[in-house]
């Protein structure tokens, strides 16, 4: 067996969903700690509330995304997952901290 089928076995054998989901969780945790300190600043707890919901979904959504992209590529959907559950929400605290809403 060559060294570096070796280096790869943790990661054929579900390691990689447990890296996709560590990411995952981390991604939405500091996404909801980043919206709960928005909606402080804007004295506005149900704006608050309602960005940490929806920073949560997309974290799940732009993961999702990039990872059915790269699917068939063994190492690079990690990569890819990763960047969809970063990119998705702060795309979403963009547009909630930029966007002109009217109540």
């Amino acid at each position: 067996m060559d060294p570096k089928d070796v280096s790869y076995n943790w990661l054929s054998s579900g390691g990689a969903y447990i890296l996709i989901f560590s990411i995952w969780f981390l991604s939405a945790l500091f996404f909801a700690i980043m919206a709960f300190g928005i909606g402080r600043e804007k004295q506005s707890s149900g704006d608050g509330c309602l960005l940490m919901i929806s920073t949560t979904v997309f974290v799940g959504i732009g993961g999702a995304i990039g990872l059915m992209l790269l699917r068939s590529f063994f190492p690079w959907f990690i990569f890819s997952s990763a960047i969809g559950a970063i990119v998705a929400p702060m795309l979403v605290v963009r547009t909630f901290k930029h966007g002109k809403r009217r109540y």
